[in-house]
C-alpha cells in the first residue's frame, strides 16, 4: 500500500487560491493523499466552497489567526493523530506538476537519510525561471537566499540537491521526525519558521534535498503584499534576530545583528540619496528591532 500523504493548506481570506490548490492536488498521480484545510478565522468561512470541490477534505477552524506556523501546526497535529506517513506543508498560491507528490515520496522511500524534501520551484509568471532550488544559510550575516533564483532553467539540475533549508512553499516531512521535534515554532508567526524547522531537522542528523523531478510553480506573496510590504519587512527583521539568537552561537548572533544594523542604515541612506525616503520601510525595520529586544513575538498588533 502506498504511504499516506496528508497535505496541509492554511487559509486566511484567500479561499480562491486554496480551492485552486485543492484542484491541483486532485490532479496528482499519487493516489494516497488527504487534504487538510486549516482556516485561520477568515472573514467568510470557506467550508461550503471547499467541500463542494473536495467532499473528503478535512476543515479545521482555528477561531483566530494563528499565522502560517500556528495554522500548519494545527493541521499537523490532526495528521499525526491520523497516523500519516508523510506531511506536506504547502502554500495555496501554487500550481503542481501532476507527478510532484509521487516524485517526492519516491525520493524519501529511496533514501532513509532524508528527513524532508521539496520540489524544484519556478515562478508562475515565468514558467522556466527558477524561484527556489537550493537555500544556503550565511551564519555570519544571518541571511539565507535562494541560489539560482531568477535564472532560466537550462536543464542542468538532474540529481537531488542537498540544501541547508527548504522553502515553506512546499516541504514533505517524515511524520516520525515531526513527532520527535515538533512542528513550526509559533514564536515567528510568519516568515523564517520554515528555515528554523529545516535547521532543527538537520540537527537530528537528517538531510534536506530538493528533488528536481518534482516541479511546482509559485505565484508568490498573494497574502502578504510582497517582499517590500511593511508587514514583510517588520517580520523579517524581527524574526531574523530571533532565529539567530535561537540557532546560532553568540559570535554569529552578534555579527548578524551588526549586519542587520548596517543593512538598515544603508537602506535609509540609499533612499535619502534618491530623495525617496520611504519612512514606512524604516519604521517597520525599527519596530522589528524594538519588538525583538522587548520580547514582543508572535502576531504583532502594530499598524505601522
Amino acid at each position: 500500500m502506498n504511504k499516506s500523504v496528508f497535505i496541509i493548506l492554511v487559509n486566511w481570506n484567500n479561499t480562491k487560491y486554496t480551492i485552486d490548490a485543492i484542484r491541483e492536488v486532485k490532479k496528482q498521480t499519487y493516489a494516497n493523499c488527504r487534504i487538510i484545510v486549516v482556516d485561520n478565522n477568515s472573514n467568510t468561512k470557506p467550508d461550503k466552497e471547499i467541500l463542494k470541490i473536495e467532499s473528503k477534505a478535512t476543515i479545521i477552524q482555528t477561531g483566530e489567526n494563528l499565522g502560517y506556523s500556528g495554522g500548519n501546526n494545527r493541521g499537523m497535529e490532526y495528521a499525526l493523530r491520523q497516523q500519516a506517513d508523510f506531511i506536506l506543508f504547502m502554500n495555496s498560491d501554487v500550481f503542481l506538476d501532476p507527478k510532484m507528490i509521487g516524485n517526492l515520496v519516491k525520493a524519501m522511500d529511496k533514501d532513509k537519510n532524508l528527513g524532508a524534501v521539496g520540489p524544484r520551484i519556478y515562478y508562475y509568471q515565468d514558467k522556466k525561471k527558477i524561484w527556489f532550488i537550493e537555500g544556503p544559510i550565511n551564519w555570519i550575516k544571518g541571511t539565507t537566499h535562494s541560489l539560482h533564483q531568477g535564472e532560466k532553467d537550462k536543464g542542468r539540475f538532474k540529481r537531488p540537491i542537498a540544501t541547508d533549508r527548504l522553502a515553506g512553499t512546499a516541504m514533505l516531512i517524515r511524520s516520525e521526525i515531526l513527532e520527535k521535534i515538533g512542528g513550526f515554532d509559533e514564536t515567528y508567526f510568519m516568515f523564517l519558521e520554515d528555515v528554523d524547522l529545516s535547521v532543527r531537522i538537520r540537527k537530528e542528523g537528517y538531510m534536506l534535498k530538493t528533488i528536481p523531478q518534482a516541479i511546482l510553480w509559485h505565484n508568490e506573496s498573494t497574502t502578504t503584499g510582497g517582499k517590500d510590504s511593511k508587514k514583510t519587512i517588520y517580520y523579517y527583521t524581527r524574526n531574523k534576530l530571533y532565529f539567530m539568537r535561537k540557532n546560532a552561537n553568540f559570535f554569529f548572533f552578534m555579527t548578524s545583528f551588526l549586519y542587520e544594523v548596517y543593512f538598515c542604515l544603508r537602506r535609509t541612506l540609499s533612499h535619502s540619496m534618491k530623495r525617496k525616503i520611504q519612512f514606512y520601510t524604516i519604521r517597520a525595520m525599527v519596530y522589528g528591532f524594538v519588538d525583538f529586544f522587548k520580547g514582543n513575538m508572535g502576531r504583532t498588533n502594530r499598524t505601522f
